[in-house]
């Protein structure tokens, strides 16, 4: 049995995170993806940095320059046979090559173009460029994120932009999928800015919060926070913790703190005195035990409890490896890489092999001989920086 997505093409000329990530999401069910990159992008897997080699997983790879006529000839040749094209150029770069939408819809008439970009195709901020940590702040929660003490706190580097990739992977699967019935094309505008800004992450309450009531959710100290903290260090490193009020007794008793369990909903109220007592008491507990004895006696009393994995405890985790998460995919120049798996799960009958990219034009030759090239007129056009 195929993979969902087997004999959908997609044309993957996106940069950064975003896009490239969509695209490699739609590659690992069963799309063939194309990475179309400029000839100066021309390296080889040992000079790719560990992200470039992730976000190219399971692509083909190809170079072209798409800003000279050859290039441009060569791309409208290729959009005939995809279903999709992927992009991250600032919006009216593809209208001054002459590969807009209007382009490219004569060369297919049901092509999908995704167009994922920091602001979007309009609006005041579409020619403003940003970092993820300047999306972050302008789209999410960053406000009330951290102590009030401090700056603001941003997600991890990479994440936010990933989701903004996730999400363009099931908006573009959706509208090919819509295609198959209505048998129309379509232009996808993609704003992170606006993913981030409707996520879930608490932001889409936020507004909501804002628009009927006017709350603002603001950084809370540490002193005002509910007890126990959600990040606790313990003797080797963290866990995380979140005591429901319906069972705070079994808490108190598990901590061996049964003076706690008459304190309400806040855990220790709000007497001071009280929280500095009942922090101190849960410090030391929880500094004498590892994570796993304290997730471990947490859960069994129903307590959410989990530990703060470092790299290398992800790596090892024995859930993951026993669900197959991570694929070891060879490399001409680095021997066996391990890659994180898709984050979720078919049938085994529709995996997908992934194969790693050896470099930005290891797919030249069998691309563009798709399209009728041979191998004297491929090398013309190399030596003319077209391809």
């Amino acid at each position: 049995m195929p993979p969902p997505l087997h004999g959908v093409r997609i044309l993957d000329l996106s940069t950064g995170i975003a896009g490239p990530y969509a695209a490699r999401l739609m590659a690992d069910y069963g799309a063939e993806v194309i990475a179309v990159r400029p000839p100066a992008a021309r390296l080889r897997a040992a000079q790719l940095a560990p992200l470039d080699l992730d976000l190219t997983l399971g692509k083909r790879a190809i170079t072209l320059d798409v800003t000279q006529a050859a290039g441009r000839a060569l791309l409208l040749q290729l959009v005939r046979s995809a279903d999709a094209m992927v992009e991250s150029f600032r919006p009216g770069v593809l209208d001054a090559w002459r590969l807009s939408y209007d382009d490219l819809l004569p060369q297919r008439s049901d092509l999908v173009l995704l167009s994922i970009t920091p602001f979007g195709q309009t609006g005041p901020y579409r020619n403003d460029d940003a970092t993820e940590i300047m999306l972050a702040a302008m789209g999410s929660e960053m406000y009330a994120t951290g102590s009030p003490a401090r700056e603001p706190l941003s997600l991890p580097a990479g994440l936010s932009l990933r989701y903004a990739g996730l999400t363009a992977a099931a908006v573009l699967a959706a509208v090919l999928l819509g295609r198959q019935r209505t048998g129309r094309g379509e232009h996808i505008d993609v704003a992170i800015f606006e993913v981030l800004a409707a996520s879930i992450d608490r932001r889409a309450d936020g507004l909501v919060s804002y628009a009927y009531c006017g709350e603002k959710t603001l950084r809370a100290s540490p002193e005002e926070s509910t007890f126990p903290r959600p990040y606790n260090r313990c003797r080797d490193g963290y866990v995380a913790l979140l005591v429901p009020v319906s069972h705070w007794t079994r808490f108190a008793g598990i901590i061996d703190a049964p003076w706690m369990s008459a304190a309400g909903i806040t855990g220790v109220g709000k007497d001071p005195e009280l929280r500095r007592r009942a922090a101190a008491h849960w410090d030391a507990w929880c500094s004498s035990r590892s994570k796993e004895e304290i997730t471990l006696v947490m859960q069994r009393a129903g307590i959410a409890c989990a530990p703060v994995n470092r790299m290398r405890e992800i790596d090892g985790d024995r859930h993951l490896r026993q669900r197959g998460f991570f694929r070891e995919v060879l490399h001409a120049d680095r021997g066996a890489v391990r890659y994180a798996g898709p984050p979720f799960k078919l049938a085994p009958c529709c995996g997908v092999a992934p194969r790693a990219v050896q470099s930005a034009s290891q797919d030249n030759a069998a691309v563009y001989g798709e399209l009728g090239l041979s191998a004297d007129e491929l090398h013309s056009l190399q030596s003319q920086g077209v391809v």
